[in-house]
């Protein structure tokens, strides 16, 4: 019986049937197999099974199924997998299947050889079932045998492994069946890993020849080292019409390889080719062939032994079909190609030149379709191409090195080049130009803009996603700079899309430009653009409801903010100008991403205006459009309680805006500041820093404030960042029970680190099966010891925890920075767009213990010096008039304890007197709050001698006997001895005062 899961962590499972029976039961997890002896009604957990399954992840890297495995050893079948993953996921296991039945038949191989007689052995899928059903498994897809027969010394050997999927193609639609016809799925031509998996099937067999006998040589073939010569082998790819022919000599630690490789018919489905990671196979390679037509290879390896490929010594073929960049390793390749799709088809002409530095001329010819060169390069190897713009004679010409001198492409790489509307792009990947090198003058109007231009103006269609049901968001952030274009199965993922960004300038304009000065020439812009072009049409597209939205500002772009908010003429033309951007490209709405307002409040009136005007000016623009959906206001917000505080009035924005995207992000990271130095997660759930670290570094504090503050938690959306940080030069732990807070050796003046998105972890040396997990914290991190390197990052379990928050707490949603950065699976987004939120509540019911005060009656770093800083109770200095208490919303110093000081853990909140604002906020609120007399006593703060003391051997207060606070339960008392306290020796002796009593 094969029981498939879609979602595995909520669900257990038994296997009465067969514990009954006494059976084994095996489950694969990515190709690892687990064998377990059932007993009785024995259950096998979602935990367990989730645990085995993170164990095996670390453990091998391969691409995850939506779909787990589980066989047990039965007959019957049950599928509850999603239906766009389950032909994959069968596929899988019997990939699995056949690898295991060749493994079988390579061990009874090798087990017959040491017998010396002539002998036979087959493996079937259903061996195990019996001997009729052994027989009837040649009808399914994988079996294998061998018939060895000694002679002397040696060995003959016949063997086969046969995986035959039936497939068959009708109107570009593929269908493979792996036995009788009743087993058939479809297969999908836009999934690279399946079309490759029908190419790769094979039917095959050989002839082999061994050397047997002594147990040396019995060791030795064991080993993969013995004394071998396949004398044929032969496998038939069908699906591509590829014939492999060879033989290969082992002659103990060196395996020599050799043969042909025949072309015997056309593709089955020709469009196979037409992905670029298939390309270069040599089935594509060979298409323009004749049938029968054949290319040669040999090869040498040393040590090719124990299951190592071992050491290439000689790897040649001969007379093979050459694709241009396909040659990678081997020679250097340049690759050009037309993109253009301009409106008039006469913009669309761009004529090239090349040449290299050995050559006097080259002649322009017009770009119809993909050209380039290859070329074995040296280290003065130079080409240089130049380009015209549609008219030969007075078109603008572009001009640059497209291999060595300036354009720092060198190797034997591949280097692609598209010329698209708007310039000339690079890259080292085929069809991921984005790199724009020279931006045209006079870029044309493509096809896809004139179509966007008077395409639907308002969303259209509706989303399936969990929380569209209840009118919550998933929100997302798509770059203009990034490396990986956005995707219609993303946009249907989401119910906004934000693109960032359009450049705000010192007049309030905002258009198409650069957005920070690391990249501030013209092709900023014009990348920014496409990309941008290319997103509204596919959202438009998908018909799924998605909201498009475009932002301004940023952390590199936000500096003209507040002289625009304080001017009443740029803020009218900031506004219509954010009008025209709208209305010229029929999207949905702006983001506002200010980092920052002033903290202190400079600025807090003239946000709260800007955002007003606006939504005044969006109300009239749909009037005037008669759109039935209002336009958009959102904003990329603080969350930082020092940027909050002052610097924003959170009840009044959201009065006129829809929603904020909290970035509840880059709390930790390898700042210039002092704070750059200690390593932690870059978006940590909950406070899990070390004792004397502010509790307010995480995201449920910014969440609460925001909640708390502003009333409406239906209207924040909490951030989640698809990348890392990581910092260099990292030290030991600052505390040895807590591996994860260090901190990092400054160099050169500055903290060593930086930002890696998660689809390049692998890339840039990150394994993301080494990373461990910090459970207070809710968040993972891989510590390199030996490259002294640490980086916290965001993975799946770390976005588990966020998206039960956001439930748990009724917000509004959840936003992701970026997009762009997640890998090409969409691992994180497709856990993220799968949350529902909608099981959490609906409204603005708020889940969250609130402060009860507005004020700050708590000293801090920001509003005291350090003879007051952390101080509470009745001896503490005043603040404002109140008895200073403890942030209850600052974990790390939310207790007050009996020495008068803030802090957390058992000395400051649970001792007789300590107060502990945290679990109960309310008692900030409990009378007396101030004092009830004027102040006749010395406080925490005053000189030793003074502090504590009271009677008439100290010095007076105001010329008056200093006395002890009768609004303090701990120190109420003036003992004979001068001190204050509580007690019979300070409250009931001869000369003892208590001035609770007196007062």
């Amino acid at each position: 019986m094969r029981i498939w899961f879609g979602k595995f962590e909520n669900k257990d499972f038994s296997i009465d049937d067969a514990s009954r029976s006494g059976l084994s039961v095996w489950w694969s997890v990515h190709g690892v197999h687990h064998w377990k002896l059932l007993d009785k009604s024995k259950t096998i957990t979602a935990e367990y099974y989730s645990a085995q399954l993170q164990k095996d992840r670390a453990q091998i890297k391969l691409s995850p199924l939506k779909c787990h495995i589980v066989q047990y050893l039965h007959d019957n079948a049950k599928t509850t997998c999603d239906e766009n993953n389950k032909a994959l996921a069968v596929q899988r296991f019997k990939d699995n299947e056949a690898k295991a039945f060749q493994n079988e038949t390579a061990n009874l191989r090798r087990h017959s050889r040491l017998k010396r007689s002539a002998s036979c052995q087959f493996a079937f899928r259903s061996k195990n079932n019996g001997l009729l059903k052994g027989i009837s498994s040649f009808t399914n897809p994988c079996w294998g045998g061998d018939c060895s027969i000694p002679f002397g010394v040696v060995e003959l050997a016949m063997e086969a492994n046969l995986c035959l999927p039936v497939a068959n193609i009708v109107e570009d639609v593929i269908r493979f069946c792996h036995s009788d016809g009743n087993d058939c799925a479809k297969a999908n031509p836009d999934r690279i890993d399946e079309m490759k998996m029908l190419a790769d099937r094979s039917v095959g067999g050989k002839i082999r020849m061994c050397a047997i006998g002594s147990s040396l040589i019995s060791k030795l073939i064991e080993a993969d080292a013995g004394l071998c010569w396949d004398i044929v082998s032969v496998d038939y790819h069908g699906f591509v019409g590829k014939l492999r022919i060879g033989s290969t000599l082992q002659l103990i630690v060196f395996k020599l390889n050799g043969g042909a490789v025949l072309k015997t018919h056309d593709l089955m489905f020709p469009h196979i080719c037409e992905r670029s990671q298939l390309e270069c196979e040599d089935y594509c390679k060979w298409r323009h062939w004749e049938n029968g037509r054949a290319y040669g290879y040999i090869e040498l390896r040393f040590l090719s032994i124990f299951g190592w490929d071992g050491i290439k010594i000689i790897d040649e073929t001969i007379k093979e079909p050459r694709g241009l960049g396909c040659q990678a390793g081997k020679e250097a390749a340049v690759v050009l190609r037309t993109e253009r799709t301009c409106k008039n088809p006469d913009d669309r002409r761009v004529w090239r030149c090349c040449w290299s530095r050995d050559d006097n001329k080259c002649t322009f010819e017009l770009m119809e379709y993909e050209k380039g060169f290859h070329f074995k390069p040296w280290s003065r190897t130079l080409f240089t191409c130049e380009f015209i713009d549609r008219d030969l004679d007075n078109g603008q010409k572009l001009g640059f090195d497209v291999y060595g001198g300036k354009s720092k492409n060198k190797g034997k790489k591949s280097f692609y080049y598209a010329v698209k509307n708007d310039g000339i792009y690079f890259g080292t990947e085929k069809y991921k130009e984005e790199q724009l090198v020279k931006a045209w003058d006079n870029p044309c109007v493509g096809e896809e803009e004139e179509k966007a231009s008077i395409e639907r103006k308002e969303p259209n269609g509706k989303s399936s996603i969990p929380v569209a049901g209840c009118g919550k968001r998933i929100v997302g952030y798509y770059t203009g700079w990034g490396e990986r274009e956005i995707t219609e199965d993303q946009l249907r993922k989401l119910t906004h899309v934000i693109f960032a960004f359009v450049a705000m300038y010192p007049d309030g304009s905002v258009r198409f430009g650069p957005v920070s000065e690391d990249d501030a020439g013209p092709e900023a812009g014009a990348k920014a653009k496409r990309r941008f072009m290319d997103m509204r049409t596919k959202a438009r597209k998908v018909n799924s409801g998605v909201h498009i939205l475009f932002a301004v500002g940023g952390w590199d772009n936000s500096q003209y903010f507040a002289s625009v908010a304080a001017d009443p003429g740029k803020r009218k033309h900031f506004i219509n100008s954010i009008v025209e951007f709208i209305v010229e490209h029929g999207i949905d709405g702006v983001d506002l991403d200010w980092e920052y307002p002033d903290m202190k409040g400079g600025d807090r009136n003239n946000h709260v205006a800007l955002i007003r005007e606006l939504r005044e000016r969006f109300d009239q623009l749909q009037t005037e459009k008669r759109r039935q959906s209002r336009y958009l206001i959102t904003m990329a917000s603080a969350a930082g309680e020092w940027n909050l505080r002052e610097g924003y009035d959170l009840p009044a924005i959201l009065k006129h805006a829809d929603f904020i995207n909290v970035m509840t992000y880059d709390y930790y990271g390898a700042w210039r500041s002092k704070w750059g130095a200690y390593t932690g997660p870059p978006a940590p759930l909950y406070f899990g820093s070390l004792k004397g670290f502010s509790g307010k570094l995480n995201a449920d504090f910014s969440m609460k404030y925001y909640a708390c503050k502003s009333k409406s938690p239906s209207q924040l959306n909490m951030g989640v960042p698809f990348y890392g940080r990581y910092w260099r030069n990292v030290g030991m732990p600052i505390d040895a029970s807590d591996d994860m807070w260090r901190t990092a050796q400054e160099m050169n003046g500055i903290f060593e680190g930086g930002y890696v998105g998660w689809r390049n972890l692998e890339r840039e040396g990150w394994n993301k099966g080494a990373a461990s997990w910090h459970d207070k914290t809710k968040t993972p991190y891989i510590l390199n010891t030996g490259a002294r390197m640490f980086l916290g990052f965001e993975n799946e379990k770390s976005l588990h925890e966020k998206i039960k928050y956001a439930t748990d707490r009724n917000l509004g949603g959840l936003m992701i920075w970026a997009l762009d950065l997640d890998d090409d699976a969409d691992t994180l987004l497709n856990l993220v767009s799968s949350a529902d939120l909608c099981s959490g509540g609906s409204g603005n019911t708020i889940t969250y213990t609130c402060n009860p005060i507005d004020d700050v009656r708590w000293w801090t770093p920001e509003n005291s010096d350090e003879s007051r800083q952390g101080q509470c109770g009745r001896s503490a200095t005043l603040i404002n008039g109140y008895y200073p208490v403890c942030d209850p919303d600052d974990p790390g110093f939310s207790c007050c304890g009996a020495a008068g000081y803030c802090g957390s853990g058992k000395e400051y909140c649970e001792c007789d007197t300590c107060v502990n604002y945290r679990k109960d906020p309310m008692t900030i609120i409990k009378e007396p709050i101030k004092p009830t007399r004027p102040v006749q006593w010395y406080l925490m703060s005053d000189a030793d001698g003074k502090r504590g003391r009271c009677g008439k051997d100290v010095p007076k207060i105001n010329g008056k006997i200093a006395i002890c606070n009768p609004d303090d339960d701990s120190k109420h008392c003036c003992s004979n001895g001068g001190y204050c306290g509580t007690g019979k020796e300070f409250c009931s002796c001869d000369g003892c005062v208590d001035y609770k009593k007196k007062n």
